[in-house]
């Protein structure tokens, strides 16, 4: 008989993965095939020693898990105690977050060069559950050519999240993303 656990998402999935394998990996790579959205199982290996070959690593888990009779899709999990700020996107601003605006009060306003940068890092920093209100900014690109500050950024650095701006001023202005809390 078979026990259907539903994930209500990557969080929770995340937890579940354990129970999966039998027991809470370390410095292991976990897959999950599936099928149909249903997992098939786990598998688990030790992650390559460093200057290993990770093509060759890569193609040896593919392959086993090819394997496996219907398999459709598979999610890969790390388990490890290395640090990853250097190689996840926004990991290190999630990583910091708290020295750099420890008050939950704080209205935190994320403008990394340009608009896509800057929407990954504010929504990054929401699905991380930080208490604080977050939006993005983009200046005009004016302003950040000659360095100097545009009525948006003036705007979203005080605390304030300004009503639609003139194109003129700015190509857009501080959005609001979806609540955090």
């Amino acid at each position: 008989m078979s026990t259907i656990v539903t994930a209500a998402d990557a969080a929770h999935f995340l937890s579940l993965v354990p129970r999966l394998v039998g027991y809470t990996p370390t410095e292991s790579l976990v897959v999950v095939p599936l099928h149909e959205g249903r997992s098939l199982g786990a598998l688990r290996v030790d992650l390559p020693p460093d200057g290993a070959d990770l093509d060759a690593t890569a193609s040896t888990v593919v392959g086993l898990v090819c394997r496996v009779d219907g398999v459709e899709a598979l999610i890969a999990i790390v388990y490890t105690a290395a640090p990853v700020t250097n190689v996840l996107p926004g990991a290190e601003l999630v990583y910091r977050i708290r020295e750099l605006a420890p008050d939950p009060n704080t209205f935190v306003v994320v403008n990394c060069a340009g608009r896509t940068r800057s929407i990954v890092g504010a929504q990054t920093l929401i699905d991380a559950g930080i208490p604080n209100r977050v939006a993005w900014a983009r200046c005009c690109a004016r302003a950040r050519s000659r360095l100097l500050d545009c009525a948006c950024w003036n705007a979203c650095s005080a605390g304030a999240m300004p009503a639609a701006t003139s194109t003129s001023d700015c190509a857009s202005t501080s959005r609001p993303m979806r609540a955090a809390v």
